[in-house]
């Protein structure tokens, strides 16, 4: 990263993944991620709880910052942001990370779990990956829906905290619904844009207008279904 002169990685924790994985209509009644589990040998707690495995996840990767303190850390807030920046613009051989998660699943309907997995570090949310859950539809799920009740409670206790909210694979519904629930900035981390390239989970016109009057930001990918 450092010789790449990357100065900000992503490091998302992926908690549960459809099996087979499919583009769309994606059930959620499975789980493959057990079986990494299970071989790369993670606590019996993550086993089966998704929160646990991101917890894990952020250990793993402090666990990584505490090896090389000189030259990478964990950004967790707009101040740790500016001074990793600053000492980038100085030349100094410094990289960081950001903790994310790809989907809300992970909250497993309590609304606690947004303070444990802040406390965790975490500073970025997914809405829904890849399959359909307690807080939102998903682009790749059976129902088409937007953000459930639980979803509207904990999209505003994100934004409570300051957590940034990423909408990439969130439903079509469930994108209009959190632009029109708060005037708060958005990201969409990883999409495609619907005027140059149809798909379930690419951007309409109307919503790159909304994300940009939001202040959000929009970040194309480089699949086949995307550009």
């Amino acid at each position: 990263m450092i010789e790449g002169n990357v100065a900000l990685q992503v490091f998302t924790s992926v908690t549960k993944v459809p099996s087979p994985l499919q583009l769309e209509n994606n059930a959620a009644d499975s789980d493959s991620i057990i079986q990494l589990a299970l071989l790369q040998r993670w606590p019996p707690a993550t086993w089966f709880n998704l929160t646990e495995r991101a917890l894990y996840h952020a250990q793993q990767l402090k666990k990584f910052a505490q090896r090389s303190p000189e030259t990478f850390k964990i950004i967790e807030s707009q101040a740790d942001l500016l001074d990793h920046l600053t000492q980038k613009r100085l030349g100094e051989p410094v990289t960081a990370g950001l903790l994310g998660i790809e989907g809300a699943q992970v909250l497993a309907g309590r609304i606690e779990n947004v303070d444990r997995l802040y406390d965790a570090g975490f500073r970025v949310m997914g809405l829904s990956h890849f399959f359909d859950n307690q807080v939102a539809g998903s682009a790749h799920g059976l129902s088409g829906d937007g953000l459930t009740p639980f979803g509207r409670e904990a999209i505003a206790h994100m934004a409570a905290l300051g957590m940034i909210i990423d909408l990439a694979h969130a439903s079509p519904q469930a994108i209009d619904d959190v632009l029109q629930m708060a005037n708060l900035p958005v990201l969409v981390s990883h999409t495609g844009v619907q005027g140059t390239c149809e798909g379930v989970r690419n951007l309409s016109d109307d919503q790159l207008q909304k994300i940009a009057d939001h202040g959000g930001v929009i970040g194309i990918g480089f699949w086949q279904t995307a550009v």
